[in-house]
């Protein structure tokens, strides 16, 4: 009957995983002309077509829950406000990024003028809020350029206040007084449904305007009108001449000699009409008096009917890529910037005289304030009000190539002196930089900074590693030397896979990054978190990284640290690096392998080409560690007779959070006897619901003992981070059985001060066992299994008893004697304290083993940079 319920067992754990033998058979089925092959083809089509559906519905709900969780009450830490953003660095742009002119003078040339100062910027458009909501992690500052108040924005503002950013709102239109909108006379001459659109629109950026704590306008005009709505200071960054240009303008036309006098407009939206209408009739009159001059237009624009008199000699180019409208310009003799006057075009930036400038061209233009501000008329350029002012403007123009060529040399000089994008971002960036306490440079720190990387970290802390990691990056970032950020998964539904928030823990800045369960080849490899670690990896600039327990979120991350020439170190808390059952327990029990085999291990697995697969992706990131850190000899062994190098394989031996040694937090042993004395004996088991922790084994063994005088309580540690596991009706005990909860840190005193015996029956090789020793020294008694590491600071008969694994006998056995003797064994006291370490130990031990690391890199890079200069050197000799 076994052997049947095994081999059925096995066959349904075959039947989860792909077969391409079942495959191949349901493609002959389904490429056949039998009814059924229709019919299985109908269904599958119907079935594809439904999952297109489904996804496409997710995709428009999906982001509801950014917009929920500003509502909703904190049950998460990222929900919090953080006190400090101490690690964040860098401006992130959440942009309209559809308009490519704005998206070039407002964003892209922010992000060169950054990069001028050092600083890193990147960019996300206002419509892919998921990325927008991950880049905020990471940032300092955020400007949101020209974006409407939605909810889905708001709630990114909102995000941005939380994480303790600096918000600034940018726009480059006076759009957002409607009182001045509605007065433009392009708007005027739209549709009404068009004009009600667009004052919508104006609404939602003037609320938007009023979430920031700041505003950048492009114009001292602009920023008058901003002032009314901004809660805080409006700066002004103005749009400036970026290298991209230049670079165009230093490169031969390409255009032919003509006796021709071109005179060339560009209009990138539809709103220019009235505009041109300032110029048309002196324009009308001079191609009337001079056959040589032409007219290009470029973009959307609706000339006056006079112009019909002239237009053999009117060139109209519909809307063009920037680029080439800059090869266009080249072409031009004069430039037109008419504009109406008023308030909004008051506001407007002097761009159309930037660009025609940098390629020498002179411009005649209406004296809005930012053209009077940069024109001084007759020497760079002309301003023009009347039709007379217009038509000898031009006139001069067209009749002086002497001329023309002395304008146009001027008004080169003032865009490069003035606009030119060092100037700009040293002169009105940085302000923004300082408004926002945002460091000019990069600071220079002379702290060590430690990236800890670990699959749960506080306040969603499961298991003996994730304590581990949790007070190893407390007791590094409490040293002077050091700084410590985490990067952690967790699995918030309402996030999606790889979508990362921040929060702090203690003194820690930890990022949690969303992860899932799945398939084997998910546990060891996810490329969503992957990338999202890159991002964070790129943007914290770290000095090393230590991974600890990585399970879910995949190997990819070291491949980030080797892109980035960055030593890690990885702490190996079990198996899981050598072997895909990352507790070494089959169906049989414990592996019991002294060096993991693949061979051996393909005798147990259901699929031995992924098992393969997995060790051969693991093992070259394993060996490319700068240290492998043990937390006992026992782990040490297995992993270095399993083929990690031994030189690099170091015993990092774990600590544990020793007790509080005032009286009134811990009672002495003798204390203890008398207060409980004829009370049962408690046990206390703190291994969950899992086989390999000896769940099952001990539930057996307690099921079987005679004794009602005890209590045994279970503490449900999977709770923290999912539903309850273990049920309290499903023991059969003639003594009480309670399920507990699982305790904070702080509270480990209390619990190990309300119980007598420390049960640990594990069924595989335990790498260190934490809670025996936090148990040990608190004079508190183990049974615990020959398990590895917990047996290191045991010694059988003196402060604890050790049975063999699979000596359930022997186990009841010594929960026997205890039950046999209550009073001896509350009052006994472990005379082998000094062989339990603290964390504040092995912490130090840590410091010193990142030292060694860190200085042997600096050693290397002045080395490796020789060698590839070196190389460089032969490559240019052998190619000569």
């Amino acid at each position: 009957m076994r052997q049947f319920v095994r081999r059925w067992s096995h066959r349904l754990r075959e039947a989860q995983h792909f077969n391409p033998g079942l495959l191949n058979l349901l493609e002959r089925v389904l490429r056949g002309r039998s009814w059924l092959a229709r019919i299985l083809n109908m269904g599958l089509w119907a079935t594809y077509h439904l999952l297109l559906r489904c996804q496409r519905m997710y995709h428009r709900l999906k982001q509801r829950p950014h917009i929920q969780q500003v509502e909703r009450s904190t049950t998460q830490p990222w929900h919090d406000a953080l006190t400090v953003n101490g690690v964040n660095q860098g401006v992130l742009i959440i942009a309209e990024l559809a308009m490519p002119q704005c998206r070039r003078y407002r964003v892209e040339q922010k992000v060169e003028g950054f990069k001028a100062l050092g600083i890193r910027c990147d960019v996300v458009s206002w419509t892919d809020l998921e990325p927008a909501f991950e880049r905020l992690q990471t940032a300092k500052t955020v400007i949101f350029y020209r974006v409407p108040a939605t909810p889905e924005l708001l709630a990114l503002a909102e995000e941005a206040k939380r994480l303790k950013m600096i918000r600034f709102f940018d726009i480059d239109d006076l759009v957002f007084d409607l009182d001045v909108y509605r007065q433009n006379s392009n708007l005027i001459d739209l549709p009404k449904k068009e004009q009600a659109e667009l004052l919508k629109g104006g609404q939602l950026y003037c609320d938007m305007l009023m979430a920031c704590d700041h505003a950048i306008a492009s114009t001292p005009t602009l920023k008058h009108h901003m002032e009314r709505f901004c809660p805080g200071e409006v700066l002004v960054v103005e749009n400036a001449l970026d290298n991209r240009l230049l670079q165009l303008a230093e490169k031969p036309s390409g255009m032919p000699a003509s006796q021709r006098i071109v005179i060339g407009y560009g209009s990138g939206t539809r709103t220019h009409n009235a505009d041109f209408l300032l110029v048309s009739a002196a324009l009308v009159r001079l191609m009337q008096q001079y056959p040589q001059v032409e007219l290009a237009v470029y973009g959307h624009l609706t000339l006056a009917d006079e112009f019909e008199a002239v237009a053999e000699r009117i060139h109209k180019v519909p809307f063009i890529e920037a680029q080439d409208y800059y090869q266009a310009m080249r072409r031009f003799d004069i430039n037109l910037a008419p504009l109406e006057p008023g308030p909004f075009n008051d506001a407007k930036s002097n761009i159309k005289f930037i660009e025609a400038s940098v390629f020498r061209i002179p411009t005649v233009a209406s004296p809005a304030a930012a053209f009077k501000q940069v024109i001084c008329s007759g020497e760079n350029g002309f301003l023009a009000e009347t039709e007379a002012e217009w038509f000898d403007a031009l006139e001069a123009l067209v009749l002086s190539t002497t001329l023309r060529q002395r304008i146009g040399e001027a008004a080169h000089r003032t865009a490069v002196e003035q606009y030119a994008i060092p100037i700009v971002a040293d002169q009105q960036l940085k302000p923004v930089l300082s408004l926002a306490h945002h460091p000019e440079m990069p600071l220079v720190s002379t702290q060590r900074h430690v990236v800890l990387v670990n699959v749960l970290f506080a306040p969603m802390s499961l298991g003996g590693a994730t304590v581990v990691a949790e007070q190893l990056a407390e007791q590094l970032n409490q040293r002077g030397d050091t700084r410590v950020t985490v990067i952690t998964g967790c699995f918030d539904t309402s996030l999606a896979l790889g979508e990362v928030r921040q929060y702090r823990w203690h003194d820690l800045t930890v990022f949690a990054v969303r992860i899932a369960g799945g398939s084997m080849e998910q546990d060891y490899d996810s490329p969503l978190v992957t990338q999202a670690f890159d991002r964070i990896l790129t943007a914290l600039q770290p000095d090393i990284v230590h991974f600890h327990s990585i399970q879910m979120m995949g190997v990819g991350m070291l491949e980030c640290c080797l892109a980035q020439q960055l030593p890690y170190l990885i702490t190996l808390h079990d198996a899981w690096w050598l072997c895909e059952k990352q507790f070494m327990v089959n169906a049989d029990g414990y592996c019991g392998q002294a060096a993991i085999d693949p061979l051996v291990c393909a005798q147990c697995v259901d699929h031995t080409e992924a098992m393969l697969k997995r060790r051969f992706r693991l093992q070259p990131l394993l060996n490319q560690a700068a240290r492998l850190l043990a937390p006992s000899e026992f782990q040490r062994d297995l992993y270095v007779q399993s083929g990690t190098s031994s030189e690099r394989t170091l015993v990092n031996k774990n600590g544990i959070s020793h007790p509080l040694s005032s009286p009134e937090n811990l009672s002495s042993t003798e204390d203890r006897a008398l207060q409980r004395a004829g009370q049962p004996l408690v046990f206390a088991f703190m291994g969950g619901r899992a086989e390999h922790k000896g769940y099952f084994w001990l539930k057996q063994i307690i099921e079987q003992l005679d004794s009602d005088q005890y209590e045994l309580r279970l503490i449900d540690v999977t709770a923290r981070v999912t539903h309850s596991e273990m049920q309290q009706e499903h023991w059969n005990a003639k003594g009480q059985v309670n399920i507990v909860p699982p305790f904070d840190p702080d509270q480990l005193d209390d619990f190990f001060a309300e119980i007598d015996v420390l049960l640990f029956p594990s069924q595989w090789k335990e790498s260190f066992g934490l809670t025996v020793r936090e148990a040990m020294i608190r004079d508190i008694w183990v049974i615990t299994t020959d398990c590895g590491g917990p047996a290191e600071d045991l010694i059988d008969g003196e402060n604890g008893h050790l049975v063999a694994m699979d000596d359930a006998a022997g186990f009841k056995a010594a929960i026997e004697a205890c039950l046999s003797n209550p009073e001896h064994t509350r009052r006994y006291q472990n005379p082998h304290k000094d062989r339990i370490r603290r964390f504040a130990d092995q912490a130090d031990e840590l410091s010193g083993i990142i030292d060694e690391v860190l200085t042997a890199q600096r050693q290397q890079i002045p080395m490796m940079s020789a060698v590839t200069a070196e190389a460089s050197t032969e490559h240019t000799a052998y190619s000569s």
